[in-house]
């Protein structure tokens, strides 16, 4: 149970003490300590967990020499178009978009370079890609691709990015907290191991998260694994399809206002299969124990410890006064002596969060199913054009 009031000599909570005539603080009453509450809006907390956040976003329709095994897709561009609109709603400090022919091998290694060495420590670094990815390999030497525009299926280890590629970046990185999105399909042990969302307390949320994001956390969603197909319908991928539906709020299942990367992967995890296609999206982490926070849907309540000021100071003098005038304002009888904050709580009916319960989120109904006929296997485990 919160408490949210202290008193100088008994705990009380939404009820009052009784003083003599004279307010005298005591050397024990100076040394103990009340409790605030304030609430923070989410941009202030998303400040104070990131300096910066960087954002590398890629979307690629057109494969010139693709083939019949990687044709030009319906919606990867206009799928990082949106995801690119909504980070920068979200408050990303820059966000970099290559679509098609500006999608080359080159220039997007080098971009996400170019913002992995501009990032600090606490910063945040969000790669998404939508297009075409690829396994190689059989059994345990199998590796996983992603692959550019400029992709040539004559030479494919040259002409394709493979994720040890994109895992050797992220070591180099200073950024403590990286996300890989990927809206396409791939395998090859790329997961150091798999990630579980850990479980977000009811109260001291802003602390939780500032401990969260202590820690390193390199984490990869994927839209599905090898021989499957990353399905497109309605001109948009699934996947980017369900991770805009999360970071709008939907993958804040337990509704505690806080959407981290872990949540967002589970979410996507769990709304694709509705959509009834064979796609098994992937969440996983290249290496750390912390997690990425993403967004926040509401004002976080941030728990301050007040120390009351020791005897014979101006401070207690001040205090002491202030006491006094209560007193005679409750005609005789003044309130817990904890910090005003905390009085106003307890009158409030105990520490209630005065944000209010926010609406609850519904699940939403199924998006419509890939068009009969669409290709959903054959691929080698790529994204499937719109039919």
């Amino acid at each position: 149970m919160r408490t949210s009031c202290l008193s100088f000599s008994l705990l009380l909570c939404g009820s009052v003490l009784l003083l003599p005539t004279t307010a005298v603080l005591s050397q024990e009453d100076m040394g103990q300590r009340g409790i605030k509450r304030t609430a923070k809006s989410p941009e202030e907390v998303l400040k104070e967990l990131y300096a910066k956040r960087y954002a590398v976003v890629i979307g690629i329709n057109k494969y010139p020499n693709g083939g019949s095994n990687f044709p030009e897709l319906k919606g990867a561009v206009n799928d990082a178009r949106n995801v690119a609109k909504k980070l920068r709603e979200m408050g990303f400090d820059e966000v970099v978009d290559l679509v098609d022919e500006k999608a080359t091998k080159q220039a997007v290694t080098g971009t996400l370079s170019k913002i992995g060495r501009k990032a600090k420590e606490n910063d945040m670094v969000m790669f998404f890609f939508a297009g075409h990815g690829n396994t190689e390999g059989e059994g345990g030497d199998q590796m996983g691709f992603i692959l550019p525009t400029d992709y040539d299926p004559d030479d494919p280890y040259t002409t394709s990015i493979a994720m040890t590629d994109l895992q050797n970046i992220s070591k180099l990185m200073k950024a403590k907290h990286v996300l890989y999105a990927m809206d396409s399909c791939f395998s090859g042990g790329i997961f150091v191991h798999r990630a579980i969302a850990p479980k977000v307390p009811d109260d001291g949320r802003l602390q939780y998260l500032k401990n969260l994001t202590t820690n390193k956390a390199h984490i990869v969603l994927t839209a599905g694994g090898k021989n499957e197909v990353a399905n497109e319908a309605g001109g948009t991928g699934l996947f980017t399809q369900a991770l805009l539906e999360g970071l709008s709020g939907k993958a804040d299942r337990d509704n505690t206002g806080i959407i981290t990367g872990t949540q967002l992967g589970l979410y996507i995890q769990r709304r694709i299969p509705e959509h009834g296609v064979k796609q098994n999206p992937q969440v996983g982490r290249l290496g750390g124990e912390g997690d990425v926070v993403l967004t926040l849907l509401r004002p976080l309540e941030e728990i301050v410890k007040e120390t009351v000021p020791s005897p014979g100071t101006e401070q207690a003098e001040a205090l002491r006064r202030q006491m006094q005038e209560e007193r005679k304002k409750n005609g005789g009888v003044a309130e817990g002596t904890g910090p005003p904050h905390g009085r106003a709580e307890a009158q409030n009916g105990g520490g209630k969060d005065r944000t209010g319960a926010p609406g609850q989120i519904g699940a939403g109904t199924a998006r419509s199913r890939t068009r009969p006929g669409a290709p959903r296997a054959g691929y080698g485990g790529r994204r499937a054009p719109a039919g």
